[in-house]
């Protein structure tokens, strides 16, 4: 059994009794002055509505704590900072941010997200003070991304097209499109239905929370944050391959994602093995060849990743037939 994770709480001093809205933003290694700079200068505009909780995932880089305490220390915005002594995984530390938040709601933002908008709070404080929902998804956009790699391009593209999409189609499937990125959720909901720490690594996390919030109220608006962490082709394609053992977990538990297009593309190619391994070869080719067209790299991707995850489905139904089979009761 693995020693218990110490952590360090740290505030600023200023503690309202009762926030209507905690924002919550984890992060590790990751410079995340700019977004607490912005979230200082809209949260000042609030009235003490707002409080801000920051948690260090297991940093190895502690000088960014320091930066924020230092910032965070000359604001009147009620801030905390949570430093834990190592990492503990995406699921478990907002799971921790909600634990200890002591708003009426939680904003989650993740550490590369920058709001849009001048009144993003006001926005969500809007719907808080109804009460009306459950979970309200601002969305996702590229607007204070102004310059970008030759490698991160394709990234970009991907991400506009199936990520960075307007309410009207993410309300068409709400529970399809909730984004862990920039969303706020009733926090008495979050504490019933955590997110499950059995998800380590990247992905499929917060497609598995969201689709355990059947009969919740969820509603898409249009108040994005820009996504300012773009990966290069290569970098997608290993955070594909660390989300394999995320993808059998969800695909075993999960009936709904089960009629997701990817997971169908997938079980379509899993008991196909040359073709599927074929196919995967020939979608990281395409991803990786910058001189060719980039709808063509684009399939490359939905490619790659249907190859991918048909291997983990293979994988499944292998250990399925090689279990021994129970003699029946005489």
């Amino acid at each position: 059994m693995s020693a218990p994770v110490a952590v360090d709480r740290w505030h600023n001093g200023i503690a309202p009794a009762a926030p209507a809205l905690s924002i919550a933003v984890p992060y590790k290694d990751f410079d995340v002055l700019p977004l607490a700079r912005t979230l200082l200068s809209l949260a000042e505009a609030c009235a003490g509505r707002v409080e801000i909780v920051f948690a260090d995932d297991g940093s190895d880089d502690r000088a960014i704590g320091e930066h924020l305490r230092s910032l965070f220390s000359g604001s009147t915005v009620p801030c905390r900072l949570l430093s834990y002594s190592r990492n503990i995984g995406r699921s478990a530390i907002r799971n921790r941010l909600a634990e200890e938040a002591r708003g009426d709601y939680l904003l989650y933002l993740d550490a590369d997200m920058l709001p849009d908008r001048p009144d993003f709070l006001a926005r969500y404080l809007d719907h808080v003070d109804t009460g009306e929902l459950d979970v309200v998804c601002g969305g996702r956009s590229y607007r204070h991304v102004h310059d970008w790699s030759a490698g991160q391009a394709l990234y970009r593209h991907f991400s506009l097209r199936t990520e960075c999409v307007g309410p009207q189609v993410r309300n068409s499937r709400p529970l399809w499109y909730v984004l862990t990125n920039n969303l706020c959720v009733r926090r008495s909901l979050q504490l019933q239905r955590p997110f499950q720490e059995s998800f380590r690594g990247w992905g499929f996390e917060d497609a598995d929370w969201a689709l355990s919030l059947e009969g919740a109220r969820v509603l898409h608006i249009d108040n994005p944050a820009t996504h300012t962490g773009l990966l290069d082709e290569r970098e997608l394609l290993s955070k594909y391959d660390s989300s394999r053992d995320n993808f059998r977990l969800i695909s075993a538990s999960s009936a709904e994602f089960r009629r997701f297009a990817l997971y169908r593309a997938s079980r379509l190619l899993a008991f196909v093995p040359a073709p599927a391994a074929a196919m995967r070869t020939f979608a990281r080719g395409l991803v990786l060849t910058r001189a060719l067209p980039m709808r063509l790299r684009y399939l490359g991707i939905h490619g790659y990743r249907a190859a991918l995850y048909a291997g983990v489905l293979r994988e499944n139904a292998w250990a399925r037939l090689a279990r021994p089979r129970t003699a029946p009761h005489a």
